[in-house]
């Protein structure tokens, strides 16, 4: 839509075809400015020079005093002429430009229009504001969604009305009965509960026929577990373990069985690595050992053995409670290996308690002591035997034997490797062989300090201090490093304060246990898992569609039924995943 103004012309030097830069006023007449039109109104102009006009639309620019042209009409074939620097340019209109107007009767305005705002409360013919509007209707309530305030009334709609129509307090109390002690009347129905339902909701008379006619049976959960319907017609189980269900006594006459089974949670397995988290359970060694170095661990979790490099021992914990780090004590039980190194950075003993070895990156060597009372440190004596490991290595940081004392793990931290010996004769350094097997670590850590194994040989676990964290091998051919690659699994040891130094893990991979140079971490490494369920191939489920198994503390109801003396069941879910 274009701007029209009273009384705007002025005159122009522009040449040629192009934008228009406007002049002063002509005489009795005003800029265009003058005459109110503003940056970025459109115009409808009338340029003469001579004989020659021009009639189009054009934008004025404040900043320039400048307006562009797009020309409707002209007498140059409605082409822009060519000005001259003569011209006179003035704001006209067309008829195109008046018929916006609006007509007296029934207009219809477009844009937003405008009227005064008449006085509160005036009720005339007087066009209304939006303004007069919004104040009084403010002390009224919305159509939709009111907010009323006081005791609004409204009449009470019949007994057993059921329209839209508000109701009062009088309607709604005629037709309920109140939440606490309600006295029902007539034949009140309510939905009924799924047989086994053990919660505050109603029971139906269709629920309690069925409560009371079925004989239930509590089944003893087992790695197999065994339905007979010569005893009842609606089991339970609550699952511990993974299970296989069967069938007996099918002939008893019973043609329809319930069976309701709680899920459970169990390990998947141990040495998850991927699964760890931190137990927020740690403890300091510092107040012996200030430089803890390597850690092993009693098999049944009620010794602890720290080595400390500073002080050149060995330091012996009990663990009141089995593998619960926080229940350590020391009693003053030590062993000094500074003899032969003064430097010990792992140790490792054999499963019973008779065999210790130390390993250190004073003499690049692993030495082999006796215990003549198993476990206690305060009989251990050297036994002139050791292995210097220079010939495949340097700065050896830990070391671990496979079960049988017939290979011996050490890590070395000068070229990141784990190498591998065989020992002969198992348990005896003096027999111990390089076997030219080794697997780098580089790439994981620069820095490697722990080493450790799972149970059978498939996995080993670096712990390393440039990359402060746990990464997990898996070697194809239990014990041979050979076949050992990288999982890309590894775990930050965020918690701890210090780079981690050793790492071991409780015999069944459930927990880990990360040493830095004054404490030690604990954290959990169990795959947790649902436990399953295999049910009877006699179950035919609809669609072959077996049900999920209900995670831990949840429950499934399942209803069987047969038609052929039960060679096979029809079965289906009652209900699921009830907590």
């Amino acid at each position: 839509m274009v701007t029209l103004v009273n009384r705007a012309k002025v005159g122009t030097t522009t040449t040629g075809t192009g934008t228009i830069t406007l002049g002063p006023a002509k005489v009795g007449y005003q800029t265009f400015a003058d005459a109110g039109v503003v940056d970025t109104n459109v115009v409808r102009y009338v340029i003469e020079e001579g004989p020659d006009w021009e009639i189009g639309t054009g934008t004025y620019t404040a900043s320039g005093t400048t307006l562009s042209r797009t020309v409707t009409e002209s007498s140059n074939s409605d082409s822009a002429l060519s000005l001259t620097g003569s011209a006179v340019v003035f704001v006209g209109a067309v008829v195109e430009d008046l018929v916006v107007l609006a007509p007296l009767a029934s207009p219809a305005l477009t844009g937003t229009p405008t009227t005064p705002t008449a006085t509160f409360g005036t009720d005339t013919t007087q066009v209304s504001s939006t303004a007069f509007v919004l104040a009084n209707i403010a002390p009224l309530a919305p159509l939709a969604s009111p907010a009323l305030t006081g005791t609004p009334t409204t009449p009470t709609a019949t007994f057993g009305t059921n329209t839209t129509q508000v109701s009062s307090t009088a309607f709604v109390l005629a037709n309920s009965a109140p939440l606490a002690s309600p006295t029902f009347t007539g034949t009140p129905a309510a939905p009924t509960a799924t047989f086994g339902t053990d919660t505050t909701q109603i029971a139906t008379t269709a629920f309690v026929s069925t409560a009371t006619t079925s004989t239930v049976e509590a089944l003893t959960p087992a790695s197999t577990v065994d339905i007979s319907l010569a005893s009842a017609d609606y089991f339970t189980l609550a699952l511990n373990q993974n299970t296989t269900l069967t069938m007996s006594d099918v002939g008893a006459g019973v043609d329809t069985f319930n069976l309701a089974v709680t899920g459970h949670t169990i390990s998947g397995g141990g040495f998850a690595l991927s699964a760890a988290s931190y137990d927020y359970l740690s403890v300091t060694v510092s107040t012996q050992a200030a430089s803890g170095q390597g850690m092993f661990f009693k098999p049944d979790g009620t010794r602890l053995y720290v080595a400390d490099d500073s002080a050149n021992k060995v330091f012996q914990y009990d663990l009141t409670t089995p593998w619960d780090i926080t229940t350590r004590l020391y009693r003053g039980i030590e062993f000094n290996s500074g003899a032969q190194e003064t430097g010990p950075s792992g140790l490792f003993f054999k499963p019973d308690g008779t065999k210790m070895y130390v390993i250190g990156t004073f003499t690049d060597s692993v030495y082999q002591y006796s215990l003549s009372t198993a476990w206690d440190l305060s009989t251990a004596s050297y036994d002139s035997v050791s292995i210097n490991l220079n010939s495949v290595g340097s700065d050896p940081r830990d070391i671990f034997f496979k079960p049988d004392g017939t290979k011996m793990y050490f890590l070395d931290g000068w070229i990141n490797r784990v190498q591998q010996y065989t020992l002969s004769s198992a348990w005896n350094l003096a027999t111990a062989s390089y076997d030219s097997v080794f697997i780098s670590v580089n790439s994981q850590d620069s820095s490697p300090e722990g080493l450790t194994f799972n149970s059978d040989g498939t996995r080993m676990f670096m712990t390393g201090s440039a990359s402060e964290r746990a990464h997990q091998y898996t070697l194809s051919s239990a014990w041979n490093l050979a076949t050992a690659s990288y999982d890309s699994v590894s775990f930050v040891v965020t918690d701890a304060s210090w780079p981690p130094n050793a790492v071991s893990f409780k015999p069944d991979g459930s927990k880990m246990f990360i040493m830095t140079a004054e404490a030690i971490y604990q954290y959990s490494t169990s795959n947790l898992v649902t436990a399953t369920t295999t049910y009877p191939s006699s179950f035919n489920f609809p669609n072959g569609e077996i049900p999920v198994a209900a995670v831990g503390g949840d429950l499934n109801i399942l209803e069987a039924q047969t038609t052929d003396g039960g060679t096979s069941w029809n079965v289906h879910q009652l209900g699921a995943d009830f907590s």
